[in-house]
């Protein structure tokens, strides 16, 4: 029991952003920082209230984030957000590589094995090598609803992590 109230201490003083998961709705988490300090003497037996105020960001993201698999020219993929998302994706291939989101194509020059384009840190990489200066065209996004995906190149597979955004 002390174990799990140092744990929730150390979660709650950390500075950094966290996830932040209400068990109303525990397939969603928003991206929050405390903000105030907490008076953790007032713990008592175990129970005790205090207030805990967080900053979040305005949106919502789902808590498993499915990958999927993309082995076909023109694959649709669906975004169930109500936001557009930026999404992780993962090519599996070699050469050049071109990609095509909803007509907005990228071009991947010197693909060995994979890459991966990440839309959310706007980087393209391999493990921890950048391939920015190797990637030409905007980090791709997810519209709302349909998507399609297209590719050319020597493509084995594209993996996407939709990343899914609500208001």
């Amino acid at each position: 029991m002390l174990d799990k109230i140092d744990e929730i201490k150390a979660w709650l003083i950390n500075a950094e952003e966290s996830d932040l998961i209400f068990s109303f709705q525990p397939d969603k988490r928003y991206i929050g920082q405390v903000v105030n300090s907490i008076d953790f003497k007032q713990v008592f037996k175990f129970t005790s209230s205090f207030p805990i105020v967080f900053n979040c960001r305005p949106f919502k993201y789902s808590t498993e984030d499915e990958v999927i698999t993309i082995t076909q020219i023109g694959s649709i993929i669906y975004n169930e957000g109500t936001f557009k998302s930026e999404p992780i994706i993962k090519i599996f291939g070699s050469g050049d590589i071109t990609i095509s989101i909803n007509n907005e194509e990228i071009i991947i020059k010197n693909v060995e094995e994979y890459v991966t384009i990440d839309s959310v840190l706007k980087d393209c990489y391999k493990d921890e090598v950048l391939k920015n200066a190797d990637m030409v065209g905007d980090f791709p996004i997810l519209e709302i609803g349909d998507n399609v995906i297209s590719f050319s190149g020597n493509v084995n597979k594209v993996e996407v992590q939709v990343n899914e955004v609500w208001i």
